[in-house]
């Protein structure tokens, strides 16, 4: 049980990312990296620590955070409800009344009404509009009501409307999904492995160890794995891990080096933890004899990649 001190400090920090996002209420842009990097900790060290708070992601705090806001404009009935939307950083007004009914239980609409003190059966809903025709106010019907076709035009427009909804709501929930997958995800970055050895003929080794690694790890859903053209391009500039992490926005990466002596070959290899202070979280030495041209064998590569896995998600579970 959690004694009184810890729950101070969890209530601050609780405060502190609340403030901060809703002083970045208006940035659509403003992510997980950005609140992370406000709050000056890795997005995994933040991730980690809401779910022991509160049991969220980032993700879902964040548009907690924004949801709660907008219910209190709603009630203070400072502008319509796509206005409210953009206002606490929603780009579309579908997808916020979507997020807003999910979590509250009701729409924005509604909200509005009770604070105006109206009623509630106003059949606002696409059922009650199906369901009860005759007891809605048509104020535009008038003469247009004996026009040839005219309430036939009104389903076709209706029915059309609810289609574009429905896509919106779809589109909507993907996005949702592929925020929610990718703010859980570990960025890992495998540097360019060091070759020692006098004989430069080899040194193709490097290469081969470095993308049969990358091709591997990249079939873990949990981990996203920065690209060849990004990692070479940082390793050439000679930066310090703390700048490597901060350009890539990367969690951990894995370094090594090969020696051959004779015929063996010996492997080196280390996981470490970026930020905020570097951290060897894993490493490990193999020995292998060069009596073909591509000693890493898939069973190699695998094995690797299983102890890798299984320490990255150890730190993340912590």
């Amino acid at each position: 049980m959690k004694n009184s001190s810890y729950q101070s400090q969890d209530d601050v920090f609780i405060q502190r990312l609340t403030h901060l996002i809703l002083d970045k209420l208006k940035e659509e842009q403003f992510s997980v990296e950005h609140l992370a990097a406000e709050i000056g900790l890795s997005r995994s060290q933040l991730y980690r620590r809401l779910k022991r708070i509160n049991g969220q992601t980032i993700s879902q705090f964040i548009r907690q955070v924004r949801l709660e806001e907008a219910k209190t404009l709603l009630e203070n009935d400072v502008g319509t409800t796509s206005e409210i939307a953009f206002q606490v950083g929603f780009n579309s007004p579908a997808y916020f009344h979507k997020c807003f009914n999910d979590y509250f239980g009701f729409t924005p609409g509604a909200l509005k009404k009770r604070a105006r003190g109206e009623p509630d059966d106003q059949y606002d809903n696409a059922v009650d509009l199906e369901g009860q025709p005759d007891k809605i106010p048509r104020k535009d019907e008038g003469w247009l009501k004996v026009i040839p076709g005219y309430h036939a035009h009104r389903q076709r427009l209706r029915f059309i409307l609810l289609l574009c909804g429905l896509l919106l709501c779809m589109v909507g929930f993907t996005c949702f999904l592929t925020e929610r997958s990718y703010s859980d995800m570990l960025t890992v970055a495998v540097l360019p492995i060091d070759f020692l050895a006098e004989e430069p003929e080899q040194a193709y080794l490097t290469q081969d160890l470095n993308e049969a690694l990358k091709m591997e790890l990249g079939k873990v859903a949990s981990l996203r794995i920065i690209s060849k053209t990004s990692t070479q391009g940082i390793a050439q500039r000679n930066l310090l891990l703390p700048e490597i992490a901060d350009q890539l926005k990367i969690d951990a990466v894995i370094e090594g080096s090969i020696l051959v002596i004779g015929d063996s070959l010996w492997i080196n290899l280390q996981l470490i933890e970026a930020l905020p202070t570097e951290r060897q979280l894993w490493a490990n030495e193999y020995q292998m004899e060069l009596d073909n041209a591509n000693p890493f064998q898939p069973a190699f590569i695998q094995e690797v990649t299983r102890q890798i896995k299984t320490e990255l998600i150890r730190v993340d579970d912590q």
